[in-house]
């Protein structure tokens, strides 16, 4: 299973919305996605994931 944490940030805990700079780590690290365009800054990952939220630490966790 891959594992990616990153800062949580101000980011709505409920939908999961990916900087450029994430998705391309994620890519990077071999995650799926089913749409990735940068030019568009469009980034969904293909089910199955995980979201951790660590509100006490400010991370969020990905796990595919």
């Amino acid at each position: 299973m891959l594992t990616y944490t990153t800062s949580l940030n101000k980011r709505d805990v409920d939908k999961l919305q990916l900087t450029d700079e994430e998705a391309e780590d994620l890519a990077a690290a071999g995650f799926r996605f089913s749409i990735f365009n940068p030019k568009r800054r469009e980034y969904r990952l293909s089910a199955p994931y995980k979201i951790l939220h660590a509100l006490e630490k400010g991370t969020l966790t990905i796990m595919q």
